[in-house]
């Protein structure tokens, strides 16, 4: 990867179903991210450089990649999905070892106007990119959207998820793991509060704040119990 502009990669894939992907997710971050990169080369001195590098990925799936919709990384393209003539892509590979072609490639390129581009612009919400989350979902993330979209109150326990999960009998991974997807369904989980038996932890569900819990743990409490009561489990 050193001094490297350009990583292409061709048929991507992540690999991994389900919550399981997020592994992965991870592992793309620390590549991708890091404002310099540490190079330690075989049979050489270890040194830092400018992480100078952007990635051009292609896949024909599109859960290619591990993200979610809070991703700031990644702009997805739909390319064409209609199949050119057997004549078109001869013409086309014929055209690579054509060196008249490749200049004119070179020549394109270096004219092309980005004046417009804007390196620090987040990447847009298309309909490709709302299409691969889609694809990405697992049935846990649907169940955890459904109870966020469902619960009638501002505010729950962590507890009222988790029953409602164990009623849908789906398999549940570890705390870590559950926490990272409440988080990506767009709810906010809490650390405990409270005082002696009477400690909780909750999620916020919609328009209520850490604060609010922190200033009245009770206040909070009540709240999730009058929702407790008017919500249906049992999937």
């Amino acid at each position: 990867m050193s001094k490297k502009l350009l990583a292409v990669v061709d048929e991507a894939k992540a690999g991994m179903q389900g919550y399981s992907r997020w592994s992965h997710s991870e592992k793309l971050k620390a590549m991708i991210n890091p404002e310099m990169r540490r190079i330690n080369e075989k049979h050489g001195l270890e040194y830092v450089e400018w992480n100078c590098c952007r990635w051009l990925f292609f896949s024909n799936n599109w859960d290619a990649l591990p993200f979610d919709a809070s991703d700031r990384r990644f702009n997805v393209i739909a390319n064409p999905t209609v199949r050119q003539s057997s004549g078109y892509y001869e013409r086309l590979y014929r055209q690579i070892a054509n060196p008249e072609f490749i200049a004119a490639v070179r020549s394109r390129l270096e004219h092309l106007d980005i004046s417009a581009f804007k390196p620090g612009a987040i990447p847009e919400m298309n309909e490709a990119k709302r299409k691969a989350l889609g694809a990405m979902q697992s049935d846990l993330d649907g169940l955890i959207g459904a109870f966020r979209d469902e619960w009638p109150g501002p505010v729950a326990e962590r507890s009222d998820l988790m029953n409602y999960l164990h009623d849908n009998n789906i398999k549940i991974p570890g705390d870590k793991t559950v926490n990272k997807l409440i988080e990506r369904a767009g709810m906010t989980l809490s650390g405990k509060v409270g005082s002696g038996l009477n400690k909780y932890r909750f999620v916020i569900v919609r328009d209520y704040s850490l604060q609010q819990i922190e200033a009245d743990p009770q206040g909070a409490y009540a709240k999730a119990v009058d929702a407790r009561g008017k919500f249906k489990f049992g999937g």
